[in-house]
Parts: C-alpha cells; structure tokens; sequence
C-alpha cells in the first residue's frame, strides 16, 4: 500500500456576501463493475476553505462521508472575496478516484479561477512582499523574464514571460 498525502488547491471568487454550498463527489463502490479493485475505504477525502488575501480559515479540514462518496459544505453569508479550496487525499493513493468539485450560490455565481492563477499565487505573493528566495532574471534585452521561487515545502513555482509583438505567460 502506498499511503501518501495529496493537496488539490483551487481559487473561487465570490462576488456578494450570499449563502453558498460546496459539494465533493466521487464515484462510489456500487458504481464499479464486479470484480474491479475498488478499495476506497482506504482512501479519505477532506476539504478545507480559507480566505487567499489573509489565509484567515473560514471552514476547517471536514471531511467526506466515505459511504456516500459525498461532502456538502455549508457556506452561509460568504463574504465577498478569494478563497483558496484545498482538497486533502490521504490514505492509499493508488486508489484514489477522480473527484468532482461543485460551488451553488443563491445569488451571483461563485467562480473558479484560471489554472495559471493558482500555480502563480505563491510566486507573486512573494514577489510582493519582495522576499529574497524569488530569483528574477531578464534574457534578450528585457524581452524574456524569468521569475522563480522554492517555497518552504520545497515546491517551485515558475513563470517565464516574453514580451515582443504578442505577450506570452507560462506558469509552471
């Protein structure tokens, strides 16, 4: 058995103070063909909510009913704000199943943000409180930049931009 931990971080933007709900679901036994390795008692599912601009939580680590392959959270007059969603696997990760997560609100849409947005958001924070892991460098007369940082978990962020006729931005 391999028995690892493993994060999924998304960012969601919500843009009035309104009630929200958000749902994790994953296949459950019953949905898999006789005879096929499906040991999910093994695996757990927990999810955390916390406000990105503060890291002030605002649901703590609950998690998934392993029966139903199902966790609803209440969000009851969210605030307005980006919030980072962490979803915590542990357990044997070989059998981990895909997972689906779902945000309703009452009143506007709540939204995911972009990938790039959340693989970059350790490198600008940084960059913005100009800590001095962040290593810029600048190629081809300031036309290619490259920005990159080692956080305390030992997880590189890095964003490479060039800049001549059409700007291009990828984040790692």
């Amino acid at each position: 058995m391999k028995s690892i931990d493993d994060n999924y971080n998304m960012v969601i933007e919500n843009s009035a103070t309104q009630n929200a709900y958000l749902t994790l679901d994953y296949p459950t036994k019953r949905m898999y063909a006789e005879g096929c390795p499906t040991d999910l008692e093994q695996v757990k599912f927990f999810i955390s909510i916390k406000l990105l601009k503060n890291g002030t939580v605002y649901k703590a680590r609950t998690g998934v009913d392993k029966d139903t392959s199902f966790g609803l959270i209440d969000l009851p007059n969210l605030p307005v704000g980006q919030y980072l969603v962490s979803v915590e696997m542990s357990g044997d990760l070989n059998m981990a199943p895909g997972f689906t997560v779902s945000i309703y609100s009452n009143h506007t849409a709540i939204k995911f943000k972009e990938e790039y947005y959340v693989l970059s958001r350790k490198l600008y924070e940084a960059m913005g409180r100009n800590d001095t892991k962040v290593y810029q460098s600048h190629a081809q007369d300031g036309q290619v930049q490259v920005n990159s940082y080692l956080d305390s978990y030992r997880d590189l962020s890095v964003e490479i931009v060039k800049k001549k006729n059409q700007d291009y931005k990828i984040i790692i």
